[in-house]
């Protein structure tokens, strides 16, 4: 889901949040990040405020792990010849109404996204080699390019998968209101205040590991020092973008720490910043500090982005052996 140029600051605020093996029970993590959300479609427009919220609520197929392709809802991936690649589908995932989840979605998925209505960033670009996608049974993908795409599996890591069952009958106006809103990922949908946020809640029939926070609320506040006033004031937990003449005054604040993230390399296959070190604070209980110690040391991936680059999908624990840990710095789900 993600991918070295330009170096960026970025700021968070952690508060009270789990550890690797502990819980921490009816904890909500406050974000302030920068860009802003066009619509809460996943296929609508490939900017980095929307990608940012979506991979809170949808999965792809193949993700990109600083430039490592790992599974995502395929289990692998091989070439059987120039032009076919041939995909090995998750079982055990389930969309957020119970619905099981299969090829069908995948093939709907990259249909739609060639041509959503409204686009003025389309997601087409990641997906014109492909000449057919079919299915010979519900959890194996034939995909056939009509020229040779070594690199069709990084070009999937960009294209978000969403429910054949709800997105046929849905438009972009029915994601933005939140009844076309049945993810397969780690939040479900509570409610969207255009320019303002988004709020989610923790899915507990997730098929990977249960995520960290009960609750998120996801702000969006354009202005840095705007930003920098919220977290030092503790209304948010963690920031992005953080202005450099913010820094002097960060550095020295209790409990905050400052990470310098590398920018994704691009804003299409590359989503996602490398060795980003976000700013935390220690805050309202002494669990909480310890909590914020630890998640120093396994080097947390709360945020970071640009413009072009904007993953932030914070979330404990890898998928098992399917994924990795974002602890280990490699995603940004929440």
């Amino acid at each position: 889901m993600k991918r070295p140029l330009l170096s960026m600051l970025t700021a968070a605020l952690a508060s009270a949040a789990m550890s690797g093996s502990g819980a921490a029970s009816a904890q909500t993590l406050n974000l302030a990040f920068a860009d802003p959300l066009s619509s809460l479609d996943p296929q609508l427009n490939n900017y980095a405020g929307d990608r940012s919220v979506d991979l809170h609520f949808w999965d792809l197929l193949v993700e990109n792990h600083d430039n490592v392709l790992a599974p995502g809802l395929a289990t692998s991936w091989k070439s059987i010849g120039n032009d076919t690649w041939e995909f090995k589908l998750c079982h055990d995932v389930k969309w957020q109404d119970g619905t099981p989840f299969t090829a069908d979605d995948v093939i709907y998925s990259y249909q739609r996204a060639r041509n959503v209505p409204g686009t003025v960033a389309t997601f087409a670009g990641y997906l014109r080699t492909i000449a057919s996608v079919t299915a010979p049974d519900p959890y194996t993908l034939i995909i056939k390019t009509n020229v040779p795409t070594p690199d069709l599996p990084l070009n999937l890591t960009s294209v978000h998968i969403v429910s054949k069952h709800v997105g046929e009958k849905s438009s972009t106006e029915d994601y933005n209101a939140g009844h076309a809103m049945v993810g397969s990922g780690p939040y479900k949908f509570v409610s969207y205040t255009p320019g303002d946020r988004v709020v989610m809640t923790r899915n507990d029939a997730y098929w990977g590991p249960k995520p960290i926070w009960d609750k998120v609320n996801y702000r969006y506040v354009s202005n840095a020092a705007a930003r920098t006033a919220a977290l030092l004031s503790g209304d948010v937990d963690a920031i992005d973008k953080v202005s450099v003449s913010d820094l002097p005054r960060l550095k020295h604040a209790q409990g905050v720490g400052i990470r310098v993230s590398r920018l994704a390399r691009d804003a299409a296959s590359a989503e996602l910043p490398s060795g980003s070190e976000p700013l935390y604070h220690r805050q309202r209980r002494q669990a909480a500090a310890e909590q914020s110690a630890a998640r120093r040391t396994r080097a947390p991936r709360i945020v970071a982005g640009d413009k072009s680059s904007g993953h932030h999908r914070p979330y404990p624990a890898g998928r098992g052996d399917r994924r990795q840990s974002v602890d280990a710095g490699e995603d940004l789900r929440l």
